[in-house]
């Protein structure tokens, strides 16, 4: 018992702030989806895939442009989801246990940072900065997604790398892949880049080859992950009917994958001209910030975080790019491991604890302040008001039926998944159940013009009864 207490009191400080970063980032997600601010795009979409599977109706959705999720995304992570979903089937399963992963995410990277640095201080702070850091509060608060389990997945692999446990540390990178195919190059590059390091040794100012079974074993799992991105994007996604679907956001630089790469290589001022604006600058100022630009001082490491960046801004899609939503997943982690080595190579250099200790603070705490949704700047206290537009929708889906298809406004889908057939008001492939409007959102249409020849269509159909509610909200119900 008293070994067990002071194993408590040791790592007291991250319990703390881990205990803070879930309360107050768990209570500010669930209070976001109990007011209606998820959307149909993504919380909609994998409840109702996941709802779907439990229900024999493996990994299907009708809001995504393919049934099968497996066609839009290779997440194969959200089968180890199945089992406990089945028990607490509800959006705020998907809410808590992705605050749990990206929260308890700091232990792996505290214990891979106590291993490097041996600074109590220095690993604390680093710590910190990753709790704070804004990208991580987006990732958390939009909606779900099982990217976002990227991150805790790789700081687990990466420290077990550095205890030698390989086997764990392979488990956790193929569990790392797992949850998006974009992410499957980013654990390639993780794979070569402890395969450089495993080859390649300094010894007397001199560069050693070295070819041992752990770099073997590196090889075997590089080219694993390889097999598995090629089979995945040439077979695993065709065959569910898709695809990389989202390369269109890159159709600038390339019709298709080899496209995208030889045109890079052929026309290298088509990817300058591309990376290099103004906004994308700030972005990248924006990840770098919080970690006082440390990454850039380990040049090999800095490796592990280009890849995820060039994923966000060689695309002209701004949400990529923006710092809000869930694509900053596959940086974090690069970003987070690189910072240790960037810590690592300056105090070897200067020898200056208070200082890289204040510096990353600070600038934690600043950048915290303005750009997170839980900073004192944007902190959404409105979620703890009474809302009632709210209200109203929470009486509107107490009178649909379980049973029936409906089309609606990106909000209220998400309540409305546990169903078949949901589509976003618009996209319905046919006359459903249930149309609910709201008349002064139109998200979805082009025009006003588009809307009203949409709502047109419905009342001439001679399908449906209306009912409006406090003069704004239409429910359409079939006859």
């Amino acid at each position: 018992m008293a070994d067990f207490l002071k194993k408590i009191f040791q790592y007291k400080f991250l319990s703390i702030v881990i205990l803070l970063y879930l309360i107050i980032l768990g209570t500010v997600s669930i209070l976001r989806h109990y007011q209606f601010q998820t959307q149909a795009w993504d919380m909609g979409i994998f409840e109702q895939t996941m709802w779907n599977t439990v229900n024999s109706r493996v990994m299907q959705n009708s809001l995504e442009e393919i049934p099968n999720h497996l066609g839009v995304h290779m997440s194969p992570f959200l089968f180890l989801l199945i089992p406990f979903y089945v028990f607490f089937q509800s959006p705020y399963f998907l809410i808590i246990i992705q605050t749990l992963a990206l929260g308890l995410g700091a232990i792996p990277l505290y214990f891979f940072a106590k291993e490097k640095l041996n600074n109590d201080r220095l690993v604390k702070v680093i710590i910190l900065s990753y709790l704070l850091h804004p990208s991580l509060h987006s990732i958390n608060l939009f909606d779900f997604h099982p990217v976002a389990f990227f991150i805790p997945f790789v700081f687990s692999a990466f420290y077990f790398f550095e205890k030698k446990r390989l086997f764990l540390a392979w488990i956790f990178i193929l569990l790392s892949a797992s949850t998006k195919e974009d992410s499957v190059l980013i654990c390639v590059s993780i794979v070569l880049f402890w395969l450089i390091q495993s080859i390649f040794r300094i010894e007397n100012k001199k560069i050693r080859i070295k070819i041992n079974k752990q770099a073997k074993s590196i090889a075997i799992l590089f080219i694993f992950l390889l097999l598995y991105f090629i089979i995945s994007i040439q077979f695993l996604m065709p065959y569910f009917g898709g695809g990389l679907l989202r390369l269109d956001r890159y159709g600038h630089l390339g019709a298709d994958f080899v496209g995208i790469i030889r045109n890079i290589v052929a026309n290298p001022l088509s990817f300058f001209s591309t990376i290099f604006t103004i906004v994308k600058l700030k972005y990248i100022l924006f990840l770098l910030l919080p970690v006082v630009l440390l990454p850039l001082l380990s040049i090999s490491s800095i490796f592990l975080v280009l890849p995820g960046v060039l994923e966000n801004i060689l695309t002209n899609y701004e949400p990529q790019f923006s710092g809000l939503f869930q694509y900053d997943a596959v940086i974090l982690p690069g970003l987070y491991i690189s910072t240790v080595y960037g810590v690592l190579f300056l105090f070897n250099k200067i020898k200056k604890e208070k200082i890289i200790f204040y510096s990353i603070i600070i600038f934690s705490i600043l950048s915290f302040s303005f750009f997170s949704f839980v900073g004192p700047k944007k902190f959404p206290i409105y979620l703890f008001q009474k809302n009632l537009r709210a209200e109203t929708f929470r009486e509107i889906v107490k009178q649909i039926p379980d049973d029936v298809s409906v089309a609606t406004y990106t909000n209220l889908l998400p309540y409305l998944s546990h169903r078949e057939y949901i589509k976003m008001i618009g996209y319905e492939d046919f006359y459903v159940d249930i149309v609910i409007i709201d008349r002064f959102d139109k998200l979805g249409f082009s025009s006003d013009q588009q809307f009203q020849q949409y709502f047109d269509s419905r009342i001439n159909s001679g399908l449906y009864k209306m009912t409006i509610i406090d003069d704004r909200y239409i429910v359409l119900q079939k006859f």
